[in-house]
C-alpha cells in the first residue's frame, strides 16, 4: 500500500508540475507579447484537458448499457431468500480473487475492462453492491485499523468469527469454496463465472442488540485473544472498554429494531426492563455521536475490540448514531479563509495596477 501511495503521489506531482510550468511558460510568453491573448487562452485550456484527461480517462469506459444496469443472479437469489433486502441488515464476505473467470464469448465481445466490470457485478464485488443494499465486509470499511484488518482476515477462514459480526453470506469461486465447511449451505451458482453463493451455516448475530453478558475491560482488548474465547464466539460474552465500574449487568428479556439506516445515520429501538448494554456492529471511528430520543447526548464506548456500545435506561429509547466528519467545521473554517485571502489578493493587486503609487485619482 505504501509503495502504491507514494508511486501515485510521486506520479500526481510531476505532472501537477508539468502542467504548472506550461501555464507559467503560455503566461510569460504572453505578458512579453510573444504570445497572442487567442493563443495563450487556447494553451491554458490544452493544458487543463490534458491535466485533467490523465487523471479522469482510467475510469471511463464505453461498453454496453447493459454492463452497468442488469442485475445479477446472485443478487436475485439473496433478495429471494431474505424476503427483500434493506440496508444495515447483513454483511457479505467476497473470496479475493486474482483472475476472473467467464464465458469466453463475453471475453471477445468486450474490451478488457468490460469484461473485468461484468465479472466484477456478478460477483456482487464492492464496486456495485450498494445498488443492491448488500454490504461487503472490507478494508475499506470505516474505522480501517489493524484490529479491522485481523478481523477482517478472520473472517474469510473462520465462519464462526464471521457470523459473531453479522456476516451472513459469502460470494466467491465454487471451485475452491466447494472445499471448505461452507460446500454444504449452497444457495446459487453461476457456473458461468465460476462463482456461488453460500449462506453462512452458522447462525449470524444480529445487526443490533442488547448483550447478554457485558463484560468489562479497562485496556485495549487483543483481537486474537477474544476470538479464542468460546463464551465469546457463542454470542454470550460482549467486551466493553470502559473505566466505568457501573457497567450494566445482562439485559434480560429486551429487545432491538433497526428503523432506520444509512451509512452516516442509525437509529434503533430499545426496550429493556432494566439498564442495558446496547450492541451495534458498526466500526467504532471517530466522529460517532450518540443520542436518546429526548436530545441527551450518551459516550459511545469500544466493543469487542471493533464496534461500538452503549448503554441505554430502562425502558423503552430510541437511539440515534449520527456521523460527522471530524475536523470538517475547522477545514471548511480554514478553506473559507484560504478564499478570503485570494480574494484580498487579488483585490489589492487589482487596486495597485488601477491606481499606482503616485499617480492622480
Amino acid at each position: 500500500m505504501a509503495y502504491e501511495i507514494t508511486r501515485s503521489g510521486t506520479h500526481a506531482f510531476f505532472f501537477s508540475t508539468l502542467a504548472a510550468l506550461g501555464v507559467w511558460v503560455a503566461v510569460l510568453g504572453a505578458r512579453r507579447r510573444r504570445l497572442s491573448e487567442a493563443f495563450l487562452l487556447t494553451a491554458l485550456a490544452a493544458i487543463m484537458t490534458l491535466d485533467l484527461a490523465r487523471t479522469n480517462l482510467g475510469a471511463y469506459h464505453i461498453g454496453p448499457e447493459e454492463l452497468a444496469t442488469f442485475i445479477p443472479p446472485l443478487a436475485e437469489a439473496i433478495k429471494a431468500r431474505e424476503g427483500g433486502v434493506v440496508p444495515g441488515r447483513f454483511r457479505m464476505i467476497g473470496t479475493a480473487e486474482e483472475k476472473i473467470a467467464m464465458p469466453e464469448r463475453i471475453f471477445r465481445s468486450l474490451d478488457h475492462h468490460g469484461a473485468k466490470s461484468m465479472a466484477r457485478r456478478q460477483a456482487l464485488d464492492l464496486e456495485h453492491n450498494t445498488q443492491f443494499h448488500i454490504e461487503s465486509a472490507n478494508f475499506y470499511l470505516p474505522g480501517y485499523g489493524s484490529a479491522l484488518q485481523f478481523m477482517v482476515e478472520q473472517w474469510r477462514k473462520d465462519v464462526t468469527a464471521a457470523a459473531r459480526f453479522n456476516v451472513t453470506y459469502y460470494i466467491g469461486r465454487q471451485s475452491r469454496l466447494n472445499e471448505t465447511p461452507l460446500a454444504k449451505a449452497l444457495v446459487a451458482a453461476l457456473p458461468a463465472y465460476d462463482l456461488a453463493l453460500y449462506h453462512n451455516p452458522v447462525p449470524a448475530k444480529p445487526r443490533a442488540y442488547l448483550s447478554r453478558r457485558p463484560e468489562r475491560a479497562v485496556s485495549p482488548v487483543d483481537p486474537a485473544a477474544m476470538l479464542a474465547r468460546p463464551d465469546f464466539l457463542s454470542g454470550e460474552v460482549d467486551v466493553i472498554e470502559t473505566s466505568d465500574p457501573t457497567l450494566p449487568g445482562p439485559a434480560g428479556d429486551g429487545r432491538t429494531t433497526i428503523d432506520h439506516y444509512t451509512p452516516e445515520n442509525v437509529r434503533v429501538r430499545v426496550e429493556s426492563p432494566k439498564p442495558a448494554v446496547l450492541v451495534l456492529l458498526d466500526a467504532f471511528d471517530k466522529g460517532w455521536t450518540a443520542r436518546l430520543e429526548n436530545s441527551v447526548e450518551i459516550p459511545i464506548l469500544r466493543a469487542n475490540a471493533l464496534v461500538r456500545a452503549v448503554v441505554v435506561p430502562s425502558g423503552a429509547h430510541v437511539v440515534t448514531f449520527s456521523y460527522r466528519t471530524p475536523l470538517l467545521r475547522a477545514g471548511a473554517a480554514a478553506s473559507l479563509a484560504g478564499c478570503l485571502l485570494c480574494l484580498g489578493l487579488i483585490s489589492h493587486a487589482w487596486w495597485r495596477r488601477r491606481y499606482p503609487t503616485g499617480s492622480r485619482r
